[in-house]
């Protein structure tokens, strides 16, 4: 598949996921949250990190949780923060 299509599966699978487990708002939780607020899903790793993995490893559960910007901004750019929401 090319990037367009493997994100829009990746958009498609990470829905479905939360939608059946009920998992509706903010998973983070750090300083700031807005909980249910502006919602999207942050990956482990920046994007170009998944370019030269198996297809499914950008909606693997491990690889993502869904965030409320803020949080997904204080993730994105601190890794002991990333470490600490991965569990790495």
């Amino acid at each position: 598949m090319n990037r367009d299509s493997v994100n829009k599966e990746a958009l498609r699978q990470m829905k479905f996921y939360c939608y059946h487990h009920e998992v509706f708002c903010c998973e983070m939780r750090l300083p700031g949250c807005t909980g249910d607020y502006n919602l999207t899903f942050a990956h482990k790793h920046k994007r170009r990190w998944y370019y030269d993995k198996p297809d499914e490893t950008l909606w693997k559960r491990s690889e993502w949780r869904l965030s409320c910007m803020h949080c997904h901004e204080l993730q994105e750019y601190d890794k002991n923060i990333t470490n600490q929401i991965f569990g790495e």
